[in-house]
C-alpha cells in the first residue's frame, strides 16, 4: 500500500492512499455479484446483467460498497504507519477505482497540534492567608444541628408551641359571596410572632384532620389583602401538624457528631472549615495560573474534539435536568440540546486547549503514573459509581473500554499544574480585590465545577467510571 501524507494546516492532514490490486481484486468481484443480484436493467433478469453494463451504470454503487469494506483498515494502517495523531471521523473527499491496478482514495484527518512549550516558571498569583472566624465556626454549628433536626408528625392532639401546622384555609367574601381564598398547604408555626393571629387562635383545639367553620371579622391591616376590613366565612381543615426538634449545641450534640465534647467540636469544626477553604483557594489559584499559562499561546484545536468536550459537558450538566427533559417534546428536546452544545463550545475550546498543554509540560517532565495514583482514583471513581460491585470489575470495564490510557493522562495533567504552581510566584494576602468582569474559564484537571473533562484519549474525563470519549477513538 502506498501512502502519501500532506500537512495542509496545523490540525489538518490530507492522505493519499493507493490499495494494491490483490487487496482490491477479491473484493471488487464480490460487490460486482452483490450489485448484480439487485440490479434492474430493462431486457436484463437480475443476476444476468453483463459485467461491463454494471460498471458503466452502477460505478457509484461499487465504490460505495468497497470503500466501507476497504477504506477503514486501509486508513487504520496508514494512521498507524505514519504516526499520525488523527481525531474524529475522516473525510473521504476522492476515490478512483484504477481496475488492475489499485483502489486509490484521499481522505482529509483532524489532528492535535504540534505544541512548542514555552516557559512556565514565574507566573504570578494572589494565595489567601486561610482564616477561620468564631462566626463561621459557629454557622457551621448551626448548620450542622439543622441537618440533624427531626420531625415527627402529631395525630393525638392539637399543636403547642414551635410546632407547625398545615391547613386548609377558605375565606368567602360574606357581602360579595364570592371566595377570596382558597389554599391547600398553609403552614402556620404556633407561638411565632409572623403567624397570622386569627388562624393561630382558632386552631388552638384542633387536632390533625378537625375542621373549624365560622364568621369572622378581617383587620384593617391583615396580612390577606384580600380580608382587610371584610366579614368572612371562614373553612379551616387541619392536614397535619409537625413537631420540629432541634438538636441543642451541647455536649451530647457534640459526642453524636465524634468529638469529645462541644469545644472539641468546635475545634474540629474550625479545621473542617479551614481545609475546605484551603482547597477552594489552591483551586482558584491554579485557575489563575492556568489562564496565565495560555495567554503564551495561541494554536488551533480540531472542531471535532471541542465538540466532543462541550458533548460531554453538556451531557454532566444535564444530567439532573434529564427526566424532566424528556417529558418535554422531542423537538423541543433537540432545540435546548443544540443551544446548550452551542453555549458549552466556548468552555470546551478553552479547556482542550489547557489540556494539550498541560500534556505537553508532563511530557517534558516525563512525569510517571504510579500504580498508587491509578489505585486511588477508582477508588474514588467506585465510590460515586453504583454500577460496579468491586475494583477489579470498575478496572476491567475501564480496559475494555480503553479508559485506563485516559486516567493516566489525567494524573498527569494534574502533575503537571501541581509543577505550574510550584514553579509560581505566590503572594500572601488576606483578602482578594473584587473579581473583574467574568472571562472565558480555562478548565484544568484540578477544577471543581460540575462540568469538568471527557475521555479523549489524553483527555478523559474521570469522572465517571462509564465515560467513553477518545481523542483517539475516531480512527480509521
Amino acid at each position: 500500500m502506498n501512502v502519501s501524507v500532506t500537512q495542509e494546516n496545523p490540525i489538518m492532514v490530507k492522505a493519499e492512499i493507493s490499495v494494491p490490486w490483490e487487496s482490491v481484486s477479491g473484493v471488487y468481484a464480490q460487490s460486482l455479484k452483490d450489485v448484480n443480484k439487485n440490479a434492474q436493467v430493462p431486457g436484463f433478469r437480475k443476476g444476468k446483467i453483463p459485467t461491463a453494463m454494471i460498471k458503466k451504470r452502477y460505478m457509484s454503487q461499487l465504490l460505495s460498497d468497497m470503500s466501507q469494506k476497504l477504506v477503514p483498515d486501509s486508513l487504520e494502517a496508514a494512521i498507524k504507519e505514519n504516526d499520525i495523531k488523527a481525531v474524529g471521523q475522516p473525510r473521504l473527499i476522492d476515490m478512483e477505482l484504477r481496475e488492475n491496478d489499485c483502489l486509490f482514495f484521499v481522505a482529509e484527518l483532524d489532528v492535535l497540534p504540534e505544541i512548542e512549550l514555552k516557559d512556565f516558571k514565574g507566573l504570578t498569583a494572589d494565595k489567601l492567608i486561610i482564616s477561620v472566624t468564631d462566626e463561621q465556626v459557629d454557622a457551621e454549628l448551626a448548620t450542622k444541628a439543622e441537618a440533624g433536626t427531626e420531625q415527627n408528625e402529631i395525630k393525638d392532639r392539637a399543636a403547642i408551641s414551635g410546632e407547625v401546622v398545615t391547613l386548609s384555609v377558605t375565606a368567602i367574601d360574606e357581602g360579595a359571596d364570592e371566595t377570596v381564598t382558597d389554599l391547600d398547604n398553609y403552614e402556620l408555626t404556633v407561638g411565632d410572632a409572623e403567624a397570622h393571629p386569627i388562624l393561630a387562635g382558632l386552631i388552638t383545639e384542633l387536632k390533625t384532620e378537625d375542621a373549624y367553620s365560622g364568621l369572622i371579622e378581617g383587620a384593617e391591616d391583615d396580612s390577606f389583602e384580600a380580608w382587610r376590613g371584610k366579614k368572612l366565612k371562614l373553612y379551616l381543615e387541619v392536614k397535619k401538624i409537625v413537631s420540629i426538634q432541634k438538636p441543642e449545641l451541647n455536649d451530647d450534640f457534640a459526642k453524636a457528631q465524634g468529638a469529645e465534647n462541644l469545644a472539641d467540636l468546635k475545634e474540629k469544626t474550625r479545621a473542617e472549615l479551614a481545609t475546605a477553604a484551603s482547597e477552594q483557594d489552591e483551586n482558584r489559584v491554579d485557575q489563575a495560573l492556568l489562564t496565565k499559562l495560555m495567554e503564551a499561546y495561541d494554536f488551533p484545536v480540531p472542531d471535532a474534539v471541542v465538540r466532543a468536550e462541550a458533548q460531554a459537558i453538556m451531557q454532566q450538566q444535564m444530567a439532573p435536568y434529564l427526566q424532566m427533559l424528556q417529558q418535554q417534546p422531542a423537538a423541543q428536546q433537540r432545540s435546548l440540546m443544540e443551544s446548550m452544545l452551542e453555549y458549552c463550545m466556548p468552555q470546551a475550546y478553552g479547556k482542550v486547549r489547557a489540556d494539550l498543554v498541560l500534556e505537553k509540560i508532563a511530557e517534558d517532565l516525563k512525569f510517571e503514573v504510579s500504580e498508587e495514583e491509578v489505585t486511588k482514583e477508582l477508588t474514588d471513581l467506585l465510590a460515586y459509581s453504583d454500577q460496579y460491585k468491586s475494583m477489579e470489575e470498575l478496572r476491567a470495564s475501564m480496559e475494555e473500554r480503553g479508559a485506563m490510557l485516559g486516567l493516566n493522562e489525567f494524573i498527569k495533567r494534574r502533575h503537571a499544574l501541581k509543577a505550574v504552581r510550584e514553579a509560581a510566584s505566590l503572594t500572601l494576602v488576606d483578602s482578594l480585590p473584587e473579581p473583574a468582569p467574568e472571562q472565558e474559564h480555562v478548565h484544568g484537571p484540578d477544577c471543581d465545577h460540575d462540568h469538568e473533562g471527557h475521555d479523549h484519549e489524553g483527555h478523559e474525563h474521570v469522572h465517571g467510571p462509564d465515560c467513553n470519549h477518545d481523542h483517539e477513538d475516531a480512527k480509521a
